[in-house]
């Protein structure tokens, strides 16, 4: 599987990289199915939650 985006998870001025919003949630003990159904960017309890494009710089 080619990795298309990134997460980026925010706590004040802590920020975590991920592949997968199922991973955070487990790692944070944090409620998957409630998550997955909102947009992007969002926060909740704290957390802000962004997604980018993995390489966003293409090298000739």
């Amino acid at each position: 599987m080619e990795r298309r985006h990134i997460i980026i998870l925010t706590k004040g001025e802590q920020f975590e990289t991920w592949g997968s919003l199922k991973e955070i949630c487990d790692v944070h003990d944090l409620p998957y199915h409630s998550l997955k159904a909102l947009k992007f960017p969002f926060q909740y309890q704290g957390f802000s939650f962004h997604k980018t494009e993995y390489r966003t710089k293409v090298i000739d």
